[in-house]
């Protein structure tokens, strides 16, 4: 009976382990949105001043957008995990976002992404609805669209849609 039970708090905690690895870390918190809000045209201008200097950054995830079969989740995940220099994380610290303001920067656009994409899909079903032949194109784009969500946090999609007029009007200018 001790080796059974054993066995099967081994095996528990296993599955325990390989689901932790595999949930997104919540990251954002109100005032990281907020704080993204308020200075996001300081923060466009610093980071636009920087001129190109850390492009090479991004190069591997450019060739992999040019794959029309790109895993769109797992490149987030990669530009979730890009290292960025000193002079990047000081630009983000500056504008209240601490450190790995990168990464925050980039779950809020995805997020943003995500939950534009929920009412966008609405929409176009309504249009589509008398049109099979949109369908495919619809599924794939919904499917697309939930994965993307896998690699985020239910909690930091939850306070990105707290500000989502606020992020529209930023990013729709």
């Amino acid at each position: 009976m001790k080796k059974i039970l054993a066995t099967a708090t081994l095996v528990l905690f296993a599955v325990a382990m390989v689901f932790a690895q595999g949930a997104p870390k919540k990251i954002l918190s109100a005032s990281d949105v907020d704080a993204f809000v308020a200075n996001y045209e300081a923060l466009e201008a610093d980071l636009d001043a920087l001129e190109g200097r850390y492009d090479y950054l991004f190069d591997p995830i450019d060739e992999q957008m040019e794959d029309e079969d790109a895993d769109i989740a797992g490149v987030f995940g990669q530009m979730r995990g890009i290292d960025v220099p000193a002079e990047i994380r000081n630009i983000f610290k500056k504008h209240g976002m601490g450190s790995d303001g990168f990464e925050k920067m980039i779950v809020i656009t995805a997020s943003y992404q995500t939950l534009e994409m929920d009412e966008q899909m609405i929409q176009f079903e309504q249009q589509f609805k008398d049109n099979p032949d949109m369908l495919p194109y619809l599924d794939m784009a919904k499917n697309q669209n939930e994965e993307i969500k896998k690699v985020l946090h239910k909690g930091d999609i939850a306070v990105v849609k707290t500000r989502l007029e606020d992020l529209r009007g930023l990013f729709m200018e």
